[in-house]
């Protein structure tokens, strides 16, 4: 990493979606107040903000930074978000709710199940679903810091019980003005619940309940199968030079 700023590190590193291409990210990391000159105040007083509403500056958090690509050459990373007031609930979610009328939810800013648990729940959904990714094998560190168990700033989790057992965990910050879908994990044995889908779900649920605007989806890459489902919660609307555009893609009923 090399500083750019008082607040801000740049990263480069293989694109890991688009084979030979190098991928550029601008990191934000936590203020701190002491010493501080003039112009840093003011990198502090933009970080002080954007930390506190990463998701509307297209910003996505991993553990204890948030991030954002700008390579150079590439555009393909899209940031995108649900409206919720207009949210639509096509066939294929109402099917998905129903389906899953037996899971308890629960929304808690405090650990509900034990490390172990969690890390049994990551183990198989890392490797079911991401065994070519860069997270395989499965390590309790990785998960730690992409599932954040011990919340640091106003972050939750919504948790999925199915008698009594934990099917999904769902890390979730809230912001200003909504939401932000951090990270899931799901029991990939109960592939027929589509249980991420069912998550999402919730997460608009508590926009609603919390009366947020939206729901941060992360980054949608239009060529990559696995984040295909993001297309499908709609309205939605993308980062494009600095500003959220509405966008429609096609969704299934």
């Amino acid at each position: 990493m090399s500083n750019v700023g008082h607040r801000l590190l740049l990263s480069s590193q293989p694109c890991p979606y688009i084979s030979g291409n190098c991928e550029t990210l601008l990191h934000l990391i936590q203020p701190t107040q002491d010493g501080e000159s003039h112009s840093q105040a003011h990198i502090a007083e933009f970080c002080d903000e954007t930390w506190r509403d990463f998701g509307s500056y297209g910003f996505r958090r991993q553990g204890r930074s948030v991030y954002r690509p700008v390579c150079d050459d590439c555009h393909a990373c899209e940031a995108i978000r649900v409206r919720v007031s207009d949210f639509r609930y096509s066939r294929r979610f109402t099917r998905t709710l129903r389906r899953n009328e037996d899971i308890e939810v629960v929304r808690s800013s405090e650990p509900l199940v034990t490390q172990k648990d969690a890390f049994r729940l990551y183990s198989k959904y890392i490797e079911s679903r991401h065994a070519d990714g860069a997270m395989y094998p499965p390590d309790i560190n990785t998960m730690r810091n992409v599932l954040h168990l011990e919340p640091d700033r106003n972050d939750f989790h919504l948790y999925g019980f199915l008698n009594d057992e934990v099917v999904f965990i769902a890390q979730t910050d809230s912001l200003n003005s909504g939401l932000s879908a951090n990270y899931t994990i799901f029991d990939s044995d109960l592939s027929s619940r589509s249980l991420g889908t069912f998550a999402i779900l919730q997460q608009i649920n508590v926009c609603r309940e919390l009366n947020l605007p939206y729901l941060y989806l992360g980054y949608l890459l239009s060529s990559v199968k696995n984040m295909a489902y993001k297309q499908e919660f709609q309205p939605q609307e993308r980062f494009t030079e600095g500003t959220w555009e509405p966008v429609d893609h096609p969704t299934s009923e």
